[in-house]
């Protein structure tokens, strides 16, 4: 484009000025742009302009400067002798930058070894997500079938908090980000699965109801039904996602209508018929679907009436965002047993895309920034491994939760490149990684914050 403004300009009435362009080409068309491959071409570009320069092909005491011409002659080709000594002096060149290091073809071209990589890794996240989906059984429709196994009883917020057969909504969401790039042969199908279990569960309480034992200290309960926020949000966020707009619509009005029952202290309680405390996961979970319908990051239908929904949903949305805050401030988002260096990465990468706050975000960038070194790996590389956590999972989720940080706010920090490099150069098909990490690998290896929204 640039090129073609110089070229315009040099082409006088009365003179032609000659115009060499060299160019490094680094973007490939679907991806997203990488800053090192474009360095990379600057300086193969640079590179080629020196060695031309210093060929002797142009005289540097030349003058660049064409011949006057007619106004019959000055569009005229190249006559056959300036066309042989063009031809002749490129041979050179070509001769000139092979000799140290050999034939051209025996070059290795690093863009062809990071192609493959990244093909191999795209190709066993595609295996994993296909592995990790219930196509049958009591979770039918749900990804998480491969999970780390026990991690889901440590995101409780309440220690005597007991659900059977927990839904994993989270895991399903994070799956479905993924089902259109990585299976788009199955989506259809699984969609069908997914969105009939779910509305199922809905069914026509426009509530999802889960059985909880033990919920209070103390001597053991009955167990009782009760509505749960969380999974209602999460589930038709997951609805909303694969297309289905009208459960998700009435939630969100549920919520917005429910605002003064359903909060305490700013946060969203976890069940909406039992007397509970905010939950942290509960909040982060409304803050974000409520956010997204705000922003109209959802089909056209959903909720209805939307400056009346943004209206009404200010209030609700302002004090989570506060609520957020205020848990950060005390705890940095720990939760119960669970320290805030494991839980606070998945928590900024759920709420950032929505986060308005620039201090509270830069600050959870700083702290989540000193558990790295600079050379790219955790402080303590067994932090989280005694919740499920180990070194591989930590640095996965730490790495994406900081490079989302990176591209949404405009960061640049050495430390986390070297960290998500780290990850994406350690990557083993034997480590046991939950559906959202295979989200947070797909994320990091493209460097995209798409599939944060």
């Amino acid at each position: 484009m640039e090129l073609a403004g110089v070229y315009r300009a040099a082409r006088r009435m009365n003179r032609e000025y000659p115009i060499l362009a060299i160019r490094g080409l680094s973007d490939v068309v679907g991806f997203k742009r990488d800053d090192r491959w474009t360095k990379y071409a600057c300086h193969s570009a640079a590179s080629f302009t020196h060695v031309l320069i210093s060929s002797g092909v142009i005289p540097r005491n030349r003058k660049m400067r064409g011949p006057k011409r007619s106004s019959k002659t000055r569009r005229s080709l190249r006559s056959q002798t300036e066309r042989q000594d063009l031809t002749s002096a490129a041979r050179k060149l070509t001769d000139r930058m092979t000799s140290d290091n050999g034939s051209a073809a025996n070059t290795k071209f690093p863009e062809k070894q990071k192609g493959d990589k990244q093909r191999d890794l795209v190709d066993s996240l595609r295996k994993r997500l296909e592995k990790d989906f219930h196509t049958a059984g009591a979770r039918i429709g749900q990804f998480g079938k491969e999970r780390i196994q026990g991690e889901t009883e440590l995101y409780r917020d309440s220690h005597g908090e007991v659900i059977k057969l927990k839904p994993h909504y989270y895991m399903t969401y994070w799956g479905w980000k993924l089902m259109p790039i990585l299976l788009p042969e199955l989506s259809e199908r699984w969609t069908h699965l997914t969105a009939g279990a779910l509305t199922d569960r809905f069914g026509g309480r426009r509530w999802i109801e889960v059985e909880v034992t033990n919920y209070a200290d103390g001597p053991a309960l009955p167990s009782v039904k009760a509505e749960t926020v969380r999974h209602t949000v999460k589930g038709a966020e997951i609805l909303l996602l694969i297309q289905r707009t009208n459960l998700p619509s009435q939630v969100a009005w549920n919520l917005i209508n429910e605002l003064q029952s359903l909060s305490n202290k700013g946060g969203w309680k976890e069940f909406r018929s039992l007397d509970s405390e905010s939950s942290l996961w509960s909040s982060a979970y409304v803050f974000r679907f409520l956010s997204k319908l705000r922003q109209r990051r959802c089909d056209p239908a959903v909720p209805g009436e939307v400056d009346t929904f943004i209206a009404k949903s200010e209030k609700g949305l302002r004090q989570t965002q506060g609520y957020l805050e205020s848990s950060w401030n005390k705890h940095r988002w720990g939760l119960n047993r669970l320290p805030w260096e494991v839980n606070a990465p998945a928590m900024l990468i759920e709420c950032i895309p929505f986060l308005t706050n620039e201090t509270l975000v830069k600050n959870a960038f700083d702290c989540l920034r000193e558990l790295v070194t600079p050379a790219g790996v955790l402080v303590n590389p067994d932090i989280g491994t005694p919740f499920k956590a180990p070194e591989y999972i930590m640095s996965t989720r730490l790495a994406y939760a900081l490079k989302l940080c990176c591209l949404l706010k405009g960061y640049s920090d050495l430390r986390v490149d070297n960290l998500m490099m780290w990850v994406l150069d350690n990557y083993s098909e034997e480590y046991t990684l939950d559906t959202c990490d295979i989200a947070f690998l797909y994320g990091l290896l493209f460097s995209t914050s798409d599939i944060a929204w």
